[in-house]
């Protein structure tokens, strides 16, 4: 059994930067999220990625800021981190100087799908049961939603899009009964999709990992995936 304590006072970055080292002196605190406290020489923190470096565009300045001059603090003070692809194991050296003795590469899993039931009503609530449908995922601007959007008219007419996630890309009005808004999904209701879908198109343009091919070959699902960043490792 762990212990589980509630830590209170106040939130965000003020919080993590002074509460959490305060209430974790003496223990090893260990970081999941590629975010730590910096005043904290004891800790275990695990960086997903060099987004903040490799796509500055996608943050604000002073975030980015903030976090490469964090990462490169980190690179010379901790012991130890993990990242989860060999690719941002490279990342992380190339943009911030952390040496690569430093970095464990701990492949993601997809333990949390097995063991779950598809909701076998989602697709009918969705109004694509008994469809044909491409599989995607929407949310940030490096899923690259955009060149999905653009090959589907020169996809059989009768081949939906559906969008996990956020879906804020403009759609021609022409291709609007096409594209499926899903949103955010549970486990199982995505766990539908995969098994249903044609494939699962993921042209992301930059990813440390990238989770959705795993699930989707994990359920049998094939996958379309862009040669770029660690997607060709994973």
């Amino acid at each position: 059994r762990l212990k589980l304590e509630i830590v209170r006072f106040g939130g965000g970055n003020l919080w993590e930067q002074t509460a959490l080292p305060y209430r974790s002196r003496g223990s090893l605190l260990l970081n999941l999220c590629n975010r730590a406290p910096l005043l904290k020489c004891r800790q275990f923190l695990v960086i997903h990625d060099a987004a903040v470096g490799a796509t500055p565009e996608r943050f604000s300045r002073r975030f980015s800021l903030l976090w490469r001059t964090f990462y490169r603090i980190f690179g010379r003070t901790l012991p130890a981190f993990a990242t989860v692809s060999e690719f941002s194991r490279q990342e992380l050296r190339t943009y911030f100087g952390i040496p690569e003795e430093k970095i464990n590469v701990i492949y993601p899993g997809v333990e949390h799908l097995p063991g779950k039931e598809a909701d076998s009503e989602f697709l009918g609530r969705l109004g694509i049961k008994g469809k044909s449908y491409l599989l995607a995922f929407g949310g940030t601007t490096n899923k690259n939603l955009r060149i999905i959007i653009r090959a589907l008219p020169f996809l059989p007419s009768d081949l939906l899009l559906v969008v996990v996630g956020k879906c804020d890309e403009k759609t021609p009005p022409a291709l609007r009964e096409r594209i499926v808004q899903a949103g955010c999904v549970a486990d199982e209701e995505l766990i539908a999709l995969y098994k249903s879908a044609a494939c699962l198109v993921f042209p992301s343009l930059y990813e440390g990992f990238g989770l959705p091919p795993i699930e989707a070959m994990s359920l049998g699902c094939p996958v379309v995936a862009a040669r770029r960043a660690a997607l060709p490792e994973v």
